[in-house]
């Protein structure tokens, strides 16, 4: 395996829902009393510090947050198309930072 084939094996790219929002949360632990959810979905939410240990133990890792309006699709889709919420959502994403109020996060990963 070359150097170039080993960075890329230990590239990794994931897209993960945040436990930053109170609405996340409380929406997932609904779905899990409902039983469309099991016990370890609530034991693995990833929280803002597991995302930065991730970064300290893989050595490099670039974090991107977005979908800050995403509880608000159910009811923009009443009156707004899906492209129209894509760029408002978009559009506030790069506006604000939305780590905070993220409910999802990209991260690339590169073992060193």
């Amino acid at each position: 395996m070359t150097g170039a084939q080993k960075r890329f094996w230990h590239c990794k790219t994931t897209h993960y829902r945040i436990t930053l929002r109170p609405i996340y949360k409380v929406n997932r632990y609904l779905h899990f009393f409902l039983g469309n959810r099991t016990k370890s979905t609530l034991e693995r939410m990833p929280t803002v510090g597991l995302i930065n240990s991730y970064a300290v133990k893989f050595g490099k890792a670039d974090v991107a947050y977005f979908g800050s309006l995403t509880w608000l699709f159910p009811i923009l889709t009443k009156f707004l198309s899906d492209e129209s919420i894509r760029v408002i959502s978009d559009r506030f994403d790069k506006k604000f930072n939305v780590k905070k109020s993220a409910f999802k996060f990209t991260m690339k990963a590169i073992k060193s």
